[in-house]
């Protein structure tokens, strides 16, 4: 039975109905379309934008309304997906099972849940919250690796995989006519190779090798594995099912059930494919029913080794994005060799700005970028080794051009790095090395502000490279240079000399216009 409900609460059932057709996916999507007709049919001035119909306990909101002189045709989703508009206040992230996230997320909500199977807690990004109640469902979905299934009275399964394990099978061609198929191998690989310890090397070729030729996968690499054996099944694991096409057909329920399928398919049913084309049988699963409710014989079932992704949900049910809303998007990426934790934010589609951890055996990366279009404007970068942890910050500024620094620690010794490069290529650097022995600083200029002590020695320039060596005193007109070997000059207005001053060797006054000598002139000496 049909019921409608109306915005202002009234409620009456919906009696003279046609073309009614239930479609469910796994993953979420729900939605029910029908024509309803004003005669006989107490619910149809009820049935108006926003109206709710329930069917079965499931009930579904109208979202797309034609209405003609005596007649009403309608497009509707379940309300779970009302719950786009419920905010999730605050963040609930760390190593989390998926009771801890649902209950998280659908407090307040009036809706309920259970998890059915084993579902191992996984490690939630600390920004996981402040969202919508269907964004972080489907972002826990992606963590748990699970789906969920809308059930009736605001029910919701979490588990592994829905549905049940089927006998029965399904020959292509044989036993069952489909009624229409689909065979994509765009991401079909038929081989992969990989890399051992002790230097072994494999090659994996799947079924589908002879009947579509050499197709590679990414090479895979596992020290731990030292013999061919354990690497050729290690091999095999990581190219799983991407040997397969994505195959879809529709095949109608009556059939199956003439050929002793029992009921109706239950969405997520895993049933046995011989597809002769490729001469090998894989599972399947019922990925989606359409129908009408009302009416079995019409029901057809997908029978898909394709899962639907959540993404694919909120496209196939129309929930409309505003494009210019910036949005935040997450992802943790894991392989053997790593461990990849992001975070993006968008200006619509276009990339604003992110920031990322990435974990290896002999290194930690964490960067932070913002974006303007597609130019990296500002960047920095945190690299740490077991024996060294390098700083980096770049910027490209509209009036100065890219600046760049660099700090770098090493076990004995720390290394700094400040550049500039102007629009024309012209390149500033300045640089600071420290060791347990000695600093050494490199530039252009260096300013040194207040009292400078020196415990020994100062040198200025490099021997032999024939240039002049000066110490200027700021403000006057007073220097000492040297210009030459073995010489030193000190030019000033004035020069004082105070206390004892000795000079070894030759004295000359060849050049001085005159000498006063107080009353300490030296005695006359002739000759």
């Amino acid at each position: 039975m049909l019921s409608v409900t109306h915005l202002d609460g009234r409620c009456e059932p919906l009696n003279h109905i046609q073309n009614a057709n239930l479609e469910e996916e796994v993953n979420g999507a729900f939605t029910l379309s029908l024509t309803s007709f004003l005669n006989d049919d107490p619910g149809y001035d009820l049935l108006n934008e926003e109206s709710i119909i329930d069917l079965k306990g499931q009930s579904f909101r109208v979202k797309d309304l034609t209405h003609k002189r005596n007649s009403k045709t309608v497009q509707t989703n379940s309300t779970f997906f009302d719950l786009l508009h419920h905010f999730v206040e605050g963040i609930q992230g760390g190593t989390r099972t998926a009771e801890e996230q649902a209950a998280f997320i659908l407090a307040g909500t009036g809706w309920t849940f259970e998890v059915q199977g084993d579902l191992p807690p996984q490690l939630f990004l600390n920004a996981f919250g402040n969202s919508n109640v269907v964004q972080l469902i489907r972002l826990m979905c992606e963590t748990l690796k699970c789906e969920v299934r809308i059930m009736p009275d605001k029910h919701l399964i979490f588990a592994q995989q829905i549905g049940k394990d089927e006998d029965f099978q399904y020959r292509y061609k044989h036993n069952i006519k489909e009624l229409t198929r689909s065979v994509d191998t765009t991401d079909l690989f038929t081989a992969i190779k990989a890399t051992g310890g002790n230097g072994v090397t494999v090659e994996y070729r799947a079924p589908t090798y002879d009947l579509y030729g050499p197709r590679y996968a990414e090479p895979v690499t596992n020290d731990e594995m030292t013999s061919t054996e354990s690497l050729l099944e290690f091999a095999k694991q990581e190219l799983g099912e991407r040997y397969l096409p994505q195959i879809s057909i529709d095949v109608s329920v009556s059939q199956m059930n003439a050929q002793g399928y029992e009921d109706v398919p239950g969405l997520g049913d895993r049933i046995w494919l011989i597809y002769e084309p490729m001469g090998i049988e894989f599972k399947t699963r019922v990925m989606k029913r359409k129908g009408n409710p009302f009416k079995k014989d019409g029901l057809i079932v997908t029978l898909s080794n394709v899962k639907a992704t959540f993404s694919d949900v909120l496209v196939e049910t129309k929930v409309e994005i505003d494009k210019n809303k910036r949005e935040f998007r997450s992802k943790i990426e894991q392989t053997n060799e790593r461990i990849t934790f992001e975070v993006e934010r968008l200006d619509g589609e276009v990339l604003e700005a992110y920031a990322r951890i990435q974990i290896e055996s002999d290194r930690i990366t964490s960067e932070v970028g913002r974006l303007d279009g597609d130019i990296l404007t500002a960047n920095s970068r945190i690299t740490q080794l077991a024996d060294s942890i390098t700083l980096e910050v770049q910027k490209i500024d509209e009036n100065f051009g890219e600046l760049e620094t660099q700090v770098q620690f090493n076990a004995g010794e720390i290394s700094s790095k400040v550049s500039y490069t102007d629009y024309n290529g012209i390149e500033m650097i300045s640089r600071i090395n420290q060791t347990a022995a000695a600093v050494k600083i490199s530039a252009q200029n260096i300013d040194l502000n207040g009292i400078v002590r020196v415990a020994d020695s100062i040198e200025l320039g490099t021997s032999g490279n024939g240039k002049t060596k000066a110490v200027k005193f700021n403000g006057t007109d007073a220097w000492i240079y040297s210009s030459g070997i073995d010489s030193l000059t000190l030019d000033s207005g004035t020069i004082t000399m105070q206390g004892g001053t000795y000079f070894a060797g030759a004295v000359s006054f060849y050049s001085a216009t005159s000498v006063d000598w107080g009353t300490h002139a030296p005695p006359a000496r002739w000759g």
